[in-house]
């Protein structure tokens, strides 16, 4: 099965607060893969950790989280081989900190290998007003999801970020207001390739005071091929016994 975006939540966000949830408009199917992409700002903290769940039991692993960028970090987490899901599918984000403010957003994909589906991820800090990332190791297997997220902390209602990112993304959710919540953009592109994945998210319209930060993690589909010309063709000739 190919990967393919399903749906999303409304953005989840904080103004100095210590707990969002964002809830799904309908279930996600079971077996499906849950990505969540995280802003997160707690002034002074030297301790950035999050924890993330649902209220259907599911398991949240930490893909990535980036270095602190003037006390933000942005990270990615995700759930893989989700159970049945019944009810009303809520995700919560509960930050260390007590007085965050943070920009989030989860979004469900289908196609993804039920089994642990992390494969490369990168991350990258920086000051200016030009935020990029990458680029990551060389994806392991042709067939990946590949997902990008930007944290902005600057004190400016339109940061401006640019939406999607470069190289053939596609925009999951973005905001602007970097001053009363933290610029966000979440990003994905689904790629049949082996190769190096990076981002960029434009020129900002204002220097980022608190900097900002850069995450790319890549997941396997299920059943996906490897790269080039030992991929299919290489598990062909292991089940016939030949070498390579």
């Amino acid at each position: 099965m190919a990967i393919a975006y399903v749906k999303q939540t409304p953005q989840g966000t904080l103004s100095g607060g210590d707990s969002t949830t964002m809830s799904f408009g309908s279930l996600p199917s079971a077996g499906n893969f849950i990505v969540v992409g995280i802003s997160n700002w707690d002034a002074g903290s030297t301790d950035q950790a999050l924890a993330v769940s649902d209220n259907q039991g599911n398991t949240y692993y930490e893909a990535i989280t980036s270095d602190e960028s003037g006390d933000a970090v942005a990270s990615i987490w995700y759930a893989y081989n989700i159970g049945s899901p019944t009810g009303t599918f809520t995700v919560t984000i509960n930050p260390a900190g007590t007085d965050d403010y943070l920009a989030a957003c989860a979004a469900e994909f289908s196609g993804l290998t039920t089994t642990d589906p992390k494969d490369v991820t990168v991350k990258s800090i920086g000051t200016n007003t030009s935020p990029v990332c990458g680029p990551t190791a060389t994806t392991n297997q042709a067939d990946e999801l590949v997902i990008a997220v930007v944290q902005v902390s600057a004190s400016d209602p339109t940061v401006g970020l640019d939406v999607p990112a470069t190289t053939g993304y596609t925009n999951i959710e973005v905001e602007q207001d970097s001053s009363g919540i933290q610029g966000l953009s979440m990003d994905y592109k689904i790629v049949s390739s082996t190769g190096t994945q990076s981002a960029a998210w434009g020129t900002l319209d204002a220097t980022p005071s608190g900097g900002w930060a850069g995450v790319i993690a890549t997941f396997k589909a299920a059943g996906g091929g490897g790269g080039g010309s030992d991929g299919p063709a290489a598990g062909f000739r292991s089940l016939l016994g030949v070498g390579k």
